[in-house]
């Protein structure tokens, strides 16, 4: 899990937020999150959060994202948040989520991980 300890409008985007993520151990992580339209830059600013952080890095609108903030939504995406860790988590704290086990993965994966475990997240227990 991480806090975002920095965040700017990225200025190539309307739709993405630069932000410096802590994800403990002394390491900040750049990461890109298309959130602009959904979450304002005050709900951004030193919030904990949930950071995927085995994913390749990739250019976006000029800044290389090294990670991605996970959010939940409703189904029209009226509402956007960003998932919160347990109570008393700091930056560096591992994340799991009932029914999946935690394991290494070759570096670089060949496959993206998102893939296998994106579709199967949700927040309202449906879908």
């Amino acid at each position: 899990m991480g806090k975002i300890v920095w965040v700017e409008k990225n200025p190539n985007s309307e739709k993405l937020y630069n932000e410096k993520v802590d994800i403990g151990n002394g390491e900040i992580r750049e990461i890109a999150s298309g959130l602009q339209k959904d979450i304002p830059i005050e709900g951004m600013q030193d919030q904990l959060c949930i950071v995927i952080v085995n994913l390749r890095a990739r250019p976006l609108a000029g800044w290389n994202s090294h990670g991605m903030v996970l959010c939940g939504e409703t189904a029209d995406r009226s509402i956007v948040e960003l998932l919160q860790p347990p109570a008393g988590s700091k930056p560096g704290d591992p994340i799991s989520f009932e029914g999946y086990v935690r394991e290494p993965l070759e570096n670089p994966p060949k496959k993206n991980p998102w893939e296998k475990v994106g579709p199967c997240l949700v927040v309202d227990g449906k879908s």
